[in-house]
């Protein structure tokens, strides 16, 4: 890797990285102005004698709200189902503690019947798959160890008589945080540069779990609704499985409903108007207090990154990045019906 390539992950890694420290998308532009005052990279120059060649801040202010404006994100035409989204919520926990069982059981055969997150409310569904790849390390070859990794879990998807569910778990593994801190894009599809640029370490993870999504799409019903959820790092590839599947399983394309909760941005603008195109039936819930879904930055370097999905939002402040972050505080607002995709003003001074 090229000098330049290695600075560019290392900065790019500072954004999503920026969750874990508790460390805000604006401070982390701070810290990037100040690499490149460094001279480290360049940012192009507004014109001589505009407002913004005299503040900065504004000008990365107007860059931003510029790439948002850019992109009209096809509404859903079906609406926010909150039955739905407690089912799911509950789920992406039961794939975290599906990961952690296995991690503390050898004979674990991926059942989440015996996980504590399970109800009799799911007993009307069956499991059809366990997602699992044990090429997580070598996405980081720099990192990996020396032993092959035993494989792990990331998923499952369940059927029922009214609908399908495909559900990713969030970052558990070190190895998992570096595909995070790989921000840098590459292309959606590298034979249609038109679909847009994608984060590099969210692809490169979903590439290794596509044949099972596939596959186990293929044992649906085509005429019931199949639901795509995530928490986190799940979401991000519950945003790239749900377009997979509208491209690849046609039949099940106007069935997709993707749920996203506290995901990071996933793609460039013409990404986002893609997935908006073939999967305009996306949510994405987002806690207001949480700074995850707040990176990478919209700007970042010479990329751009939107969010997919109607935002429907909730306020629970915690004091802390994870607290506000973590699947408990997501699922105990959403079983209080708190999400919301109506306007907020909050008040500047609290007074």
């Amino acid at each position: 890797m090229s000098k330049f390539n290695r600075r560019r992950l290392l900065l790019a890694g500072l954004a999503t990285g920026a969750t874990a420290t508790a460390t805000t998308g604006y401070l982390w532009a701070k810290a990037f102005k100040e690499v490149a005052q460094a001279g480290e990279i360049r940012l192009s120059k507004p014109a001589c004698g505009t407002a913004s060649s005299l503040d900065p801040d504004l000008q990365e202010l107007q860059e931003a709200q510029a790439i948002r404006a850019s992109v009209s994100l096809t509404p859903p035409e079906i609406a926010y189902n909150r039955e739905i989204s407690k089912r799911l919520i509950q789920c992406s926990r039961l794939a975290v503690e599906q990961y952690l069982h296995d991690q503390a059981s050898l004979a674990y055969d991926g059942s989440i019947r015996s996980l504590n997150s399970y109800s009799a409310q799911l007993d009307g569904y069956t499991q059809i798959a366990s997602f699992k790849t044990h090429d997580t390390n070598a996405l980081a070859p720099e990192q990996a160890p020396a032993q092959p990794q035993k494989p792990v879990y990331w998923g499952f998807a369940l059927t029922s008589k009214v609908h399908n569910l495909i559900v990713f778990r969030g970052t558990q593994q070190r190895a998992e945080w570096l595909l995070n801190l790989t921000a840098f894009q590459e292309n959606y599809q590298e034979f249609r540069p038109q679909a847009g640029k994608v984060h590099a370490g969210f692809r490169a993870l979903y590439t290794h779990l596509a044949t099972q999504v596939q596959q186990s799409a293929s044992q649906f019903d085509p005429a019931l609704p199949c639901y795509v959820a995530g928490h986190s790092l799940g979401a991000a590839l519950a945003v790239l499985a749900s377009l997979d599947l509208a491209l690849h399983r046609c039949q099940i394309r106007d069935q997709l409903r993707l749920y996203s909760y506290a995901g990071p941005r996933v793609g460039n603008p013409s990404f986002a108007r893609l997935h908006s195109e073939q999967v305009p039936n996306s949510y994405r819930i987002v806690n207001l207090a949480d700074t995850v879904p707040l990176v990478p930055p919209t700007k970042l370097h010479r990329d751009a990154y939107l969010h997919v999905g109607q935002e429907w939002s909730f306020l629970s402040q915690h004091g802390d990045a994870m607290p506000n972050h973590i699947i408990r505080t997501y699922r105990a607002a959403i079983e209080r019906e708190a999400e919301t995709n109506q306007p907020r003003h909050y008040p500047i001074s609290g007074l």
